[in-house]
């Protein structure tokens, strides 16, 4: 499911590509896209949960709507200003922000080796950024990382209220996602042969995601998610590059190589360190002697 979530994440860079529309009118579609297919989605999942799942505090909610919306729209404009890849790459940097906000805010200790993956991150990232105000400026690199930043401090108030159900606000964010984007989008005018890459960017690279991604996330260790995830990162520019030849510099090759090293190198220590984790705890179980 977490595969699949990311194959339908990797494909935002390609048919926004083939968009004739501008950023504004296109996270407008996506959003509304996504929030009419996650309808029955939401009917179905308040039925089954109805009774059992605890409503989380209304600012909380609120925040998370927010925040998610602001990702939404950051996301679209950033790839209107800059390269997939370099987008994708700034993007794959999440994890350890949001381990760095979560420390800060919520006291979680952060491991040793994620301080190390977080420095080698932080040196591509830092290339990359460098990479792409040679080539686009830096309004593209500034939108990328706004939209890390949105996505990493809400994942950090889900995990805070993770007994309730944040479902919904990933309905309430793609209305208040249009909402903002409607102003600028005005007049909505939109051409006949963008309407099926548009619906396929609302319901299926994000509201199918999302909806894979959330199901997946619940089944395996959260440093297995975010190994297989990895797939965004490296699919998405991928598809860009044999659709149109676009790829980022060598400065930002190196950057996405240092990027996705620090990934691979916390995910495998952060399940080296799990497995070690249980078989202690199933040796303090054993009636065996231990020697």
């Amino acid at each position: 499911m977490i595969a699949l979530a990311a194959l339908c994440w990797s494909s935002a860079g390609v048919i926004v590509r083939n968009l004739s529309i501008g950023g504004w009118e296109t996270s407008f579609w996506r959003s509304l896209f996504m929030t009419v297919a996650l309808l029955p989605v939401l009917a179905l999942h308040h039925h089954r949960h109805r009774d059992s799942s605890q409503p989380p505090p209304r600012l909380a909610f609120l925040a998370s709507g927010i925040l998610l919306a602001a990702t939404f729209n950051f996301f679209i404009l950033a790839l209107a200003h800059a390269s997939v890849a370099n987008v994708l790459i700034v993007m794959a940097s999440a994890p350890f922000l949001t381990a760095v906000i979560g420390r800060l805010f919520l006291g979680e200790p952060v491991s040793g080796f994620t301080w190390v993956a977080i420095a080698i991150a932080a040196a591509g990232i830092a290339l990359t950024v460098f990479d792409s105000l040679s080539a686009h400026g830096w309004l593209g690199s500034l939108l990328a990382f706004l939209t890390v930043l949105s996505f990493s401090i809400n994942t950090n108030i889900l995990r805070h209220y993770r007994q309730s159900s944040m479902l919904p606000g990933i309905f309430l964010a793609g209305v208040l996602s249009a909402l903002t984007a409607l102003p600028f989008a005005w007049p909505l005018q939109i051409a006949a042969g963008d309407f099926l890459p548009l619906a396929l960017l609302g319901a299926g690279q994000l509201g199918l995601g999302l909806a894979l991604f959330t199901l997946g996330a619940r089944r395996v260790p959260g440093a297995q998610a975010a190994l297989v995830a990895l797939l965004e990162p490296v699919l998405g520019p991928v598809w860009v590059w044999l659709a149109f030849a676009e790829r980022p510099g060598d400065l930002g090759l190196v950057g996405a190589a240092l990027v996705i090293a620090a990934i691979l190198f916390n995910a495998v220590m952060a399940m080296r360190r799990g497995r070690s984790a249980k078989s202690l705890a199933e040796a303090a179980q054993s009636p065996l002697p231990l020697h």
